[in-house]
């Protein structure tokens, strides 16, 4: 059928790169729709230069002059071929999604205070196209405990969801996040008697409140901020 004769294209196509194209053809598949070419270097690690083999040959659409994408098929492909050379001594599925989480959730919380400002239309509107990679960023930040950098971006992200008028779809993606996140508080709560849900900060009086807790430490370097109210607004 035409899915195992595209899965035969891919592989011939796969055969023909180098190790370094594959590991980067793999870890692209950790985006959804379009990425820039920083988010993509941060990704994977390399140089530039490794990419235009990719694009040549048709398994990276450059969709403008520093924006690409994957065809959706070849990204079911790819992300396939990213657990395959994953290793126990190199988990290259946990190394790149901790990229992915750690550079969106850093570009939303960099863009905190350009969301307050005269400028948060556009600084918005360029936020909105990286958000299907920052939500997944966000999902992933919660469920591997990456409590701080989701602390640090919160604010931005309920800036944008103030901006674009999308409270009724924050309250769903949060209830996740305090649902997540008491559940680690009550675990390490037995074990680390420190362990303590704080205080809850007003957002914006006007829409919501936003109860992002600073991270708190709870021993050997683990982190945890919490977020204790699901009236909270976020993208």
């Amino acid at each position: 059928d035409r899915h195992r004769s595209m899965t035969a294209v891919f592989e011939h196509s796969w055969d023909l790169l180098t190790p370094v194209q594959q590991k980067i053809l793999a870890q692209l598949s950790v985006f959804e729709g379009e990425f820039s070419t920083e988010a993509m270097l941060a990704v994977t690690g390399e140089a530039f230069s490794e990419f235009g083999t990719l694009v040549d040959r048709s398994l990276l659409r450059r969709m403008s002059a520093d924006s690409y994408r994957q065809h959706e098929l070849l990204r079911e492909f790819a992300a396939g071929k990213l657990e395959q050379l994953s290793t126990p001594e190199t988990d290259l599925v946990e190394l790149t999604h901790h990229r992915h989480c750690t550079y969106y959730l850093n570009l939303a919380a960099e863009h905190e205070y350009l969301l307050q400002g005269p400028t948060s239309d556009a600084v918005l509107q360029k936020l909105e196209r990286t958000l299907a990679n920052i939500r997944k960023a966000w999902r992933w930040g919660l469920n591997h405990n990456q409590f701080e950098a989701i602390a640090d971006s919160a604010d931005s992200l309920a800036y944008m969801a103030d901006l674009a008028g999308r409270f009724h779809n924050a309250e769903k993606i949060l209830e996740h996040a305090i649902i997540r996140t008491k559940a680690v508080i009550e675990r390490d709560q037995t074990h680390v008697p420190g362990c303590r849900i704080t205080h809850v900060e007003d957002f914006r009086p006007v829409q919501a409140v936003c109860a992002v807790q600073d991270a708190v430490p709870v021993g050997k370097g683990e982190e945890i901020a919490v977020l204790v109210d699901e009236r909270a607004v976020f993208g």
